[in-house]
Parts: structure tokens; sequence; C-alpha cells
């Protein structure tokens, strides 16, 4: 970090002013008054996940979209799965009761043998999770990075997949997955400070704006018809978000059996 120069704030400038046109200039070969893209997500990355160790798993909170913000900061301190009850009622229930509430516990022994002994580990430590929540929390912390950087591939090659024919490599895919998880990560580097003023959940917000930038800086990074970058903004954008979503649940019950 002691070692960027000017080139870092021409990076910055360019990728929130221009969204793709750094990709396309890196793909060019117009590379000299730009951070190299790995170095970039590099110094973001450790930034946001310093941020994230300082603040502490008290200072990590997230919702899904349309839960009662109020109910949630009556809770006391621990991990929480909302769901809704047969009455359309709103239920915070901690891991434990959501296992006993899903019968997870009699399901059990219709499991596969090598399965059984993951899950009877994940009900075990269900218990442990609501009495030292922090115990749970500080091991997703320490494997959010991992699991940032086995998503930047993935996303290239999503992007692979939809530019499939065109004469662009997985390599210049994967430098514009470098660039736009850095973009994500600087999101989340503007928001924290504005999250200590006005404590919320604003990854809603979040999400909207990447879903945004991701269409335009494929237009900016690939060029194309409107309709072509638009429809395929829009997809990869969904897409991808389920991939989070799923990569996301299965790092947190991997934290849940190894605790």
């Amino acid at each position: 970090i002691t070692d960027l120069d000017s080139r870092l704030w021409m990076t910055i400038k360019t990728m929130l002013r221009h969204p793709g046109r750094i990709t396309a200039d890196y793909i060019g070969g117009r590379r000299a008054r730009y951070l190299p893209p790995v170095r970039l997500y590099l110094v973001v990355s450790f930034l946001v996940f310093l941020t994230v160790s300082v603040s502490g798993p008290d200072g990590i909170q997230a919702s899904p979209p349309g839960v009662d913000e109020d109910a949630v900061d009556a809770l006391q301190p621990g991990v929480y799965i909302p769901r809704t009850n047969e009455s359309g009622e709103q239920q915070f229930l901690t891991i434990d009761e959501y296992i006993e509430e899903e019968g997870l516990r009699e399901e059990l022994e219709e499991l596969p043998p090598w399965l059984q002994s993951l899950v009877k580990r994940m009900i075990e430590n269900a218990q442990l999770v609501q009495t030292n929540p922090e115990a749970f929390m500080d091991g997703l912390s320490r494997r959010l990075p991992q699991m940032m950087f086995f998503l930047l591939p993935v996303f290239g090659l999503m992007l692979w997949l939809f530019y499939l024919g065109s004469h662009y490599h997985y390599l210049q895919h994967l430098v514009f997955s470098l660039h736009y998880h850095t973009v994500a990560f600087m999101a989340f580097l503007l928001l924290y400070p504005i999250n200590l003023i006005l404590p919320g959940d604003y990854g809603g917000i979040v999400t909207l704006v990447l879903m945004i930038y991701l269409p335009i800086a494929l237009r900016g990074a690939y060029g194309g018809p409107t309709w072509g970058w638009l429809i395929k903004g829009i997809v990869l954008g969904l897409s991808y978000y389920f991939v989070v979503i799923l990569t996301g649940t299965l790092v947190a019950l991997m934290t849940l059996v190894f605790l």
C-alpha cells in the first residue's frame, strides 16, 4: 500500500467514471498509466478484509430484502435465520431452532454415511454458535477472502461462455473479472463510513449499483450493440448473484461444520 503511486488514483477514477474502459485499455495494450489488475485487486481486497477484521463480528449484519430491520435490532447478538411461518408471520430462528423446525435430526438416518458425520457435527456446533457467535463469525470472516478469490475465475468463466465465439480469450475475461470485483470492494469501502454514521443494512443498494454498473462496464470493455451488452449484463448479473448466494451458503455451512 505504501508503494502505490499516482497510477492508483488514475485507475480508480477511470473505473468509476468510465466503467469498462480500463479493461479495454488493458486488453489493447495501453497499460502504463494503470495499476496492474492483480495488484489493484489485492490492495483493495486487503483494505476491505482489514476493515472487516477491525470492525469485528459485532459489526457484521446482513439481512435479505424484506426483513423487518426493527425486529433485527431487537434481537440479542447471535446468528439467526429469518423465515415466514404458516401464519405469514416473520420469525428469527437460531440455527439450532431452524434445524429442529426442519426435522433434520429425524432425517439424519436416511442420509448417506459420509454425510451423516458432517451433519452431526453441524448439529452439535449449531448449539455452540448461539452461545459463542463470535467463533462462527470469525471463521466465516477468515473464509471470505478465499471465497472471493475462488469466485474471480468463476466469473471469468461465465464471461467466456457469454462471449463464446468472440475473439476474446479467457485471460482477457479474467482481467474484467478482477476489475469488476475491485469495484465491488470499493463500493464496500465507500459505504463503510456511511454505515458508521447511519447504521443499517445497505447490501441491497450495493447489489443494485453493481447490477447497473455491470452492463455499462461490458459496453465499455467489449462494445457491441445496445441490446447485446444490456441483455448480457442483466442475465450475467442475475446469474452471478445466485452463484454468489449459493457459494456463500456453502461457505457458511462449511464454517458451521468445521467450527
